[in-house]
């Protein structure tokens, strides 16, 4: 889609799952935005 903004992470901590959603502005003014998160990562 031509609005949807795409990031990339490795593995990161609940920590870093927080900062990643405060920088991309996930939750504005107590409105939360729609955020698709995958993960690719394969269990061993």
């Amino acid at each position: 889609a031509g609005s949807s903004h795409v990031h990339g992470v490795a593995i990161p901590t609940i920590d870093g799952i927080h900062n990643v959603l405060d920088h991309i502005g996930a939750q504005k003014n107590g409105e939360q935005k729609q955020v698709l998160w995958i993960n690719l990562r394969e269990e061993p």
